[in-house]
């Protein structure tokens, strides 16, 4: 596959980019990354049921990203289903058919003479589905000092929340009695 492409040709022909991707086609990702497994795309050019151009990216797969809490590597699945709507800088700058696009669905602006690298393009979508914060959605994973450490804070928590709901349920009038300028 071209590196390079016309997001408008592949309209034109609705025609699609299909291929697997390594780490070394993604620079920005190598910094959040510690390695790549199978990763699967696909560009398709086509047109919304308004007629309006645009491109699916289809992008599948697993990375194996850092846990913020541990500092592990853990698995994490890529599914990305974006749409993007494509426009000339004309087209964007009077807002021609603006109400033909919906919320889930991001505008990209390019010249028709205008080619885009699609590693570029699928290198932006994977950033967009990484999460804020990578952890591991069990704090088990993360080890046993990690779990030694954090196992006790909700306990602390739910403690606080109950010492706090205990001394609201005590004076349930207080509120009231301040208000009135009767407080004890």
């Amino acid at each position: 596959m071209a590196r390079r492409f016309s997001p408008w040709n592949l309209v034109d022909r609705n025609a699609s980019l299909e291929g697997q991707l390594s780490l070394t086609d993604l620079p920005q990702l190598q910094d959040v990354a510690l390695s790549l497994q199978e990763l699967e795309y696909q560009i398709a050019g086509l047109k919304d049921p308004f007629g309006t151009p645009a491109l699916s990216i289809v992008i599948k797969g697993k990375l194996q990203i850092s846990c913020e809490r541990c500092i592990q590597g853990m698995s994490f699945t890529v599914d990305c289903n974006s749409d993007l709507a494509i426009k000339t800088p004309v087209q964007a700058a009077t807002r021609s058919g603006e109400h033909e696009l919906t919320d889930d669905c991001d505008v990209l602006i390019v010249e028709r003479d205008e080619k885009l690298d699609a590693f570029d393009l699928l290198q932006d979508e994977i950033l967009l589905a990484l999460p804020l914060v990578a952890a591991h959605s069990n704090i088990e994973d993360c080890g046993e000092k990690v779990v030694s450490v954090l196992a006790p804070l909700p306990a602390l928590e739910e403690k606080a929340q109950t010492s706090d709901a205990a001394e609201q349920t005590n004076k349930p009038f207080a509120d009231l009695a301040n208000l009135l300028g009767k407080a004890d």
